[in-house]
């Protein structure tokens, strides 16, 4: 997080598109935000119900950043799993935070 200004509220969300010929998001994805602390901000969707051909902002959670950061160095990791092992086609992912 030492790349990021302290003390700043930061929103993490995944956007995303579906393509037409898309397939295998019938089944639920996990979007997670793991923090430095150890809290994990889990949520699952469906990708499937979102419309075909146009962006989408899925919001995973949000951060503050700490005023005096210190010299540890810390992550915040955000990902997007499906544990089910069914095949996927036609996501076009980004981030923005």
């Amino acid at each position: 997080m030492s790349k990021l200004s302290p003390g700043v509220n930061y929103e993490v969300v995944f956007v995303v598109m579906i393509r037409e010929n898309s397939r295998g998001w019938d089944t639920p994805v996990e979007l997670c935000l793991e923090l430095p602390n150890g809290q994990r901000l889990v949520q699952e969707v469906i990708l499937e119900t979102i419309p075909k051909s146009k962006w989408i902002e899925i919001q995973v959670g949000d951060f503050e950043t700490p005023e005096h950061p210190g010299d540890q160095e810390t992550e915040v990791n955000f990902l997007m799993t499906e544990h089910g092992g069914h095949w996927k086609k036609g996501l076009v992912i980004g981030t923005r935070f």
